[in-house]
């Protein structure tokens, strides 16, 4: 039996409305799943069943807020924070959501989070700092992303760590003019 192309396309443009019905069908009952598909809306309707959205973290310690910095999701981000997520939060290995997003060059997170008054002096267990992490090389970042499982194209990891880079310089200018 032979399958045309347009037969495998029309099979794949059925498949793909399926697997999205699907995913929204697990958004709509898990927060989680929200934040990571990045549906906005949904979790939105989820933050309200939650008293303390910052008690909400993986069987290992990752707060919500790291998970929507991570899959690059500025409008989750912002949610969460207005909902109460605190900024500053460290997950196991003492990563902020701010060093997190220099890690993966996400700019628009990045800049989310220091229009939040992230603190941009902290250091994660290993002793790195937002600088240390914007300066990682290629290699280094991949071992990193390796470890969590998340994939990342190092252009796109530069061009964002290139635009913090210039939102830690302005942020800087406006937090740090006239004081010694």
């Amino acid at each position: 039996m032979q399958i045309s192309k347009e037969e495998v396309f029309t099979g794949r443009k059925k498949i793909d409305s399926l697997l999205h019905q699907a995913y929204q069908n697990v958004a709509e009952e898990d927060i989680w799943s929200a934040v990571i598909l990045g549906m906005r809306e949904l979790v939105k309707k989820h933050v309200m069943n939650y008293e303390d959205i910052n008690a909400l973290k993986t069987d290992i310690g990752i707060p919500l807020l790291h998970v929507a910095t991570t899959y690059n999701h500025p409008r989750v981000v912002e949610l969460l924070l207005k909902a109460g997520a605190n900024v500053n939060a460290t997950d196991h290995l003492g990563t902020s959501p701010l060093l997190l997003a220099a890690i993966l060059g996400h700019a628009n997170v990045a800049r989310v989070l220091l229009d939040s008054n992230a603190d941009i002096t902290v250091t994660n267990h290993d002793g790195a700092t937002l600088q240390t992490i914007l300066a990682l090389d290629w290699p280094s970042t991949l071992l990193i992303t390796n470890i969590v499982q998340v994939h990342v194209d190092h252009t796109a990891v530069q061009k964002g760590r290139a635009k913090i880079r210039k939102y830690l310089n302005d942020f800087e200018e406006v937090h740090w003019k006239g004081k010694p």
